[in-house]
């Protein structure tokens, strides 16, 4: 039994050395927030009218994700109680002919071992934009693999805004 834990353990540091050494290429990072973020967008972005959500580089280090509603009933089909009690209000003074889109995003931003995540919900007209709610939270690591098993949870956390 002792052997068979020691053996666990070394397979353990095994699997990890090998997740931290495919890292360290050229655009794994990148990869890593572009995967995690389209996964995040299959459930929280897409709508039926749009789906295959891909994020894009809106800064050095800033990768970003959308999904647009105009059909303004499905858009109010938010499960977050804030948010939704925002975009009604919001539809309640709404005229049909400003162009009334609901914006939903989500970021991360990695810079100096530090991952930054990001979603909201914004209201749009031809005239105006409103952020109806927002949430951010961070995360300092000292190694790769810490991001890449933490990510998805941080993400998670500021995704209750939809």
């Amino acid at each position: 039994m002792n052997n068979q834990s020691y053996n666990k353990e070394e397979l353990q540091k095994e699997i990890d050395e090998k997740v931290r050494a495919s890292f360290q290429g050229d655009g794994s990072l990148e990869e890593l927030v572009c995967f995690t973020l389209e996964n995040f967008s299959y459930r929280y972005l897409e709508t039926k009218n749009l789906k295959d959500l891909k994020p894009s580089l809106i800064s050095s280090h800033t990768w970003r994700i959308e999904g647009r509603e105009s059909d303004l009933v499905e858009a109010l089909k938010a499960t977050n109680p804030q948010t939704k009690k925002k975009l009604i209000d919001e539809a309640k003074s709404h005229a049909k002919k400003d162009g009334a889109t609901v914006t939903s995003w989500m970021e991360i931003q990695l810079e100096d071992n530090k991952v930054k995540c990001r979603a909201g919900v914004e209201w749009k007209t031809d005239s105006s934009q409103i952020i109806i709610n927002a949430k951010e939270a961070s995360m300092a690591y000292d190694d790769v693999l810490e991001l890449r098993n933490k990510l998805a949870k941080i993400l998670e956390e500021v995704c209750e805004v939809f």
